[in-house]
């Protein structure tokens, strides 16, 4: 966690990506705020805006992919559909 508010003190971009799925976005909010992380402070502002075989969203700074989504290839869409890379 120190790392992660370290990173964030410096400005440094940091996002989360992970395979859960977006309906359980409220429980991972409340495990990162249980945390005291809160990744919205230095993640990039955007949205998923390119459909994908199963539901995907970003929220918070955490891109949820769900597990039978091929993940690099969401995450290089984020990255494109918000001039990020």
């Amino acid at each position: 966690v120190e790392w992660i508010k370290d990173l964030q003190a410096k400005g440094v971009v940091v996002m989360a990506l992970t395979a859960r799925q977006p309906i359980i976005q409220n429980s991972t909010e409340r495990q990162l705020n249980h945390l005291g992380i809160d990744l919205s402070l230095t993640a990039p502002k955007g949205q998923l805006k390119t459909p994908f075989p199963y539901p995907t969203a970003y929220a918070q700074g955490v891109l949820y992919v769900h597990d039978l989504n091929d993940k690099g290839a969401v995450f290089t869409t984020f990255l494109e559909d918000n001039r990020l890379a």
